[in-house]
């Protein structure tokens, strides 16, 4: 597995907003045109660009961490372990859970593949760590995989708030990928 994997997309449609989302297979554009309305989106010009200046922005920035620190454990069995950990992402420290197996990896000098997860949304308000995910961390840890998880900013006890719809998120998944490229467990090649 050579390509970084992000596992989970931040996906919002009508039915999350509460619209009428019902619509004849085949109906594609009436199901669109329900999706931006029900989430602002729109084809107006302005806001046409201020996406290519967002994705350009995303695209040419530089993304780095200082790695992971691990703050406590939250769940531990005779195969895997789960940690509450934090990351640097721009300025602002960000919570998340760390899963990694507990057996050695098959060769002393072989360190496990990486896996950054990143959730889906929920409200920040009523989010909870591991929100959706945890199971899913635990079994990628057995399979013999380091897998992170970020709350993203302004979520659980992260700093920050998202300024700008799901940029800062973007941005936190990203630096999560370089913090999990630097724990010592995990071959960065592999992330």
């Amino acid at each position: 597995m050579k390509s970084l994997i992000i596992f989970g997309l931040i996906i919002i449609t009508a039915a999350a907003c509460g619209k009428d989302t019902s619509f004849q297979q085949g109906d594609f554009a009436n199901a669109y045109k329900q999706t931006q309305e029900a989430t602002g989106e729109s084809d107006n010009p302005l806001d046409q660009m201020m996406k290519r200046t967002y994705m350009n922005y995303l695209k040419n920035k530089t993304y780095s961490s200082e790695g992971i620190t691990v703050k406590n454990n939250v769940f531990k069995d005779s195969s895997i372990t789960v940690n509450s950990v934090v990351y640097e992402s721009d300025d602002y420290l960000i919570t998340g859970l760390l899963a990694e197996p507990l057996v050695a990896s098959p060769l002393p000098t072989q360190k496990y593949p990486g896996i950054v997860i990143c959730h889906g949304y929920y409200p920040a308000e009523s989010y909870f760590q591991g929100q959706g995910t945890l199971e899913t961390m635990k079994v990628m840890a057995r399979e013999g995989y380091v897998v992170l998880m970020t709350d993203y900013r302004g979520y659980f006890k992260s700093e920050g708030k998202n300024k700008i719809d799901y940029l800062g998120e973007f941005v936190d998944c990203m630096n999560a990928v370089w913090a999990l490229r630097k724990y010592p467990n995990v071959n960065p090649e592999n992330t």
